[in-house]
């Protein structure tokens, strides 16, 4: 049985725990995350080769005019901040994301954000980034950097709002896991001894 990571809510506003997870893809055996309280809120199939990544986080504000979302060739997730905006891919198609709603990228997607209305909005992009790369632009590294497995894998973002002394618990994963808290704070609990907020 493989372990699990459990958060726990230690503030009255909701705190809202994402877990970027990257799981082995096979048609004969896929092991999704335990949902239990927790939902995926996006996931992607992606192929890359084996080098050394790391999780990076970045915000990228939009307004009235679209702004580009930097992807290269690091796959990952957008997620809807502040506001409501509209992600545009290559080809047209738009996906609104307001707050907690989340849309899979893949390397080379050629995506623009804007906001909804008149008032500004802003996205948090997820990325799994070469660690090697010399220009991550306003991506902090969130994380050791890791060995990418290679091949195609599953990379699922699993997203949760708890309230104070509330628990969910997230499946590990081949790779290291990416915890994002966007409101609140929370307790990461990867054994009996050991807990980080």
């Amino acid at each position: 049985m493989r372990p699990r990571y459990l958060l726990t809510g230690l503030v009255l506003a909701p705190a809202v725990a994402l877990g970027g997870l990257v799981h082995q893809s096979a048609a004969s055996q896929s092991t999704p995350p335990d949902p239990g309280h927790a939902q995926v809120i996006a996931h992607a199939v992606i192929a890359l080769d084996d080098d050394s990544r790391v999780w990076t986080v970045s915000t990228i504000e939009a307004g009235e005019h679209p702004t580009d979302v930097p992807i290269d060739d690091a796959p990952g997730f957008v997620l809807g901040a502040d506001g409501a905006a509209v992600v545009r891919d290559g080809t047209g198609v738009r996906t609104r994301l307001a707050g907690g709603e989340a849309l899979a990228v893949r390397r080379d997607d050629q995506l623009t954000v804007r906001a909804t209305g008149a008032d500004t909005a802003s996205v948090s992009l997820l990325t799994l980034a070469r660690a090697e790369s010399n220009d991550l632009g306003a991506a902090l590294g969130a994380g050791e950097t890791f060995a990418f497995p290679g091949g195609s894998r599953d990379i699922e973002l699993v997203g949760d709002c708890l309230t104070e002394g509330e628990t969910t618990r997230i499946a590990a994963s081949d790779a290291p896991i990416l915890v994002l808290v966007t409101v609140g704070s929370v307790a990461v609990e990867m054994d009996a001894d050991d807990a980080e907020t």
